[in-house]
C-alpha cells in the first residue's frame, strides 16, 4: 500500500513512539497503576512516570527528552540507578556463592554537585551469612528492610567521606568493608551502624585496620586545576574527595533469583519491600 499524499513522517514516528514507548513506560511503573492510571505528582515515581509518558501534542524535542529521561532511569544514569539480577556464582568464593548479599547505596545531594561534575557515590555491602537461598523468607527480608529504614532514613543517613581507607574484615560474618572516611571516629560510626542491622557488635581490635597517607591533603588535593578539552576548560576529577553522601537505597541480591529493593528514597526503583 502506497503512502498517502498527506503522509507526515514525523507524525507517523511519534504515533509509533506513543504506542510502543508508552507501553514500556507503563510496564516499568506498573506499581502505580495500569492504563487507567490518573497522572499525578504525589510521589517521585509518579513524577517520573508523568515525565516519561509521551503525549500526542509533544514536539520532537519533548519526545527526545522523554526518551532520554526514561533511558537514564533504566540504564543507571539517574543517581546511578542500576539493575542487578543476582551475582554470578563463578564470581564468588565457593563457601559464600549462595549467600544473600546486601548493598547500601549512598550519593551526593544534587544541590552539592558542581556544574558538569558527576555525583560522588558510595557503597557498603555485606554478606547476610545467617541466611542462604533456602533459609531466607519474606518475613526475614521485611524485617531487615524495616531495620534499614529505621536506621538510615529518619533522618537520611549521612556518610562523611574522606581521604583515609578504613578496613573491617570479618569473613565469618560476611563483612569486608573498605571505607573512605575523614577520621576513625566516622569510620567506626558507620561500621557499627551497619553491624547493628544484624545485632552484631564490632570487634575493633581483631578486625579494624586502616592505611595512613602522609600529608593526605597534599597527596589527594581538593583543588586539581583544569584541563582544556574541546577548547573549553574542564575541572580535573578529585581523588578521594571530602564529600558528604547520603543514603539513597538498599538492595538484597539473592543468588539464582534476582535483586530485591529493600528501601528506596530515589523513587526510581519499583516495589521496594518497605
Amino acid at each position: 500500500m502506497a503512502l498517502p499524499n498527506n503522509f507526515s513522517p514525523s507524525e507517523q514516528l511519534q504515533d509509533l513512539i506513543r504506542k510502543v514507548w508508552n507501553r514500556k513506560v507503563r510496564e516499568h511503573f506498573k506499581d502505580l497503576g495500569g492504563e487507567d492510571w490518573e497522572p499525578n505528582l504525589s510521589s517521585t515515581r509518579a513524577q517520573y512516570r508523568v515525565g516519561c509518558t509521551h503525549l500526542e501534542n509533544d514536539t520532537t524535542a519533548m519526545t527526545q527528552l522523554r526518551i532520554e529521561l526514561f533511558s537514564d532511569i533504566k540504564n543507571g544514569s539517574v543517581l546511578s540507578y542500576q539493575y542487578i539480577f543476582g551475582i554470578p556464582k563463578d564470581k564468588l568464593d565457593g563457601e559464600v556463592a549462595y549467600v544473600p548479599h546486601v548493598t547500601l547505596y549512598f550519593c551526593q545531594k544534587s544541590i552539592d554537585v558542581e556544574p558538569r561534575m558527576h555525583f560522588k557515590e558510595g557503597e557498603i555491602t555485606f554478606r547476610w551469612t545467617e541466611e542462604t537461598e533456602e533459609s531466607i523468607t519474606s518475613a526475614k527480608i521485611e524485617n531487615l528492610a524495616n531495620k534499614i529504614k529505621l536506621k538510615f532514613t529518619n533522618p537520611t543517613y549521612r556518610w562523611n567521606k574522606g581521604k583515609t581507607y578504613y578496613y573491617y574484615y570479618d569473613k565469618q560474618k560476611g563483612y569486608d568493608f573498605r571505607l573512605l572516611a575523614r577520621n576513625v571516629t566516622e569510620a567506626k560510626r558507620i561500621i557499627a551502624d551497619v553491624l547493628d542491622l544484624r545485632n552484631d557488635i564490632p570487634d575493633w581490635k581483631s578486625y579494624l585496620r586502616f592505611t595512613e597517607v602522609e600529608n593526605p591533603r597534599e597527596t589527594f588535593p581538593e583543588s586539581t586545576g583544569t584541563k582544556t578539552v574541546l577548547s573549553k576548560p574542564r575541572k580535573k576529577p578529585v581523588r578521594r574527595p571530602e564529600v558528604d553522601v547520603y543514603f539513597r537505597y538498599a538492595l538484597l541480591s539473592i543468588p539464582l533469583v534476582a535483586t530485591i529493593t529493600l528501601v528506596d528514597l530515589t523513587g526510581t526503583r519499583s516495589r521496594p519491600v518497605v
